[in-house]
């Protein structure tokens, strides 16, 4: 762990809070109703996103789902 910054290792209070704990907003339904999503972004943004999901006790594809709901909300029309 980098404790070169002072809040390495501490989640990210700056995210949006849905208000609801992390994990309870786990997706249902089966494997057959999701598809993969094959994206290239780059190497760090797609560490820096793993462990932020981690962070939050979510899956990669829950984080990316809660962001997707985020910015639909949230946009501009």
């Amino acid at each position: 762990m980098n404790t070169d910054q002072p809040n390495a290792g501490q989640p990210n209070t700056d995210w949006p809070n849905t208000g609801q704990e992390a994990g309870s907003r786990r997706r249902s339904g089966s494997v057959s109703d999701k598809e993969p999503l094959q994206v290239r972004i780059p190497t760090g943004v797609k560490r820096q996103f793993k462990a932020a999901a981690a962070m939050r006790g979510l899956e990669p594809h829950e984080l990316f789902v809660e962001v997707w709901e985020h910015y639909q909300r949230t946009r501009p029309e």
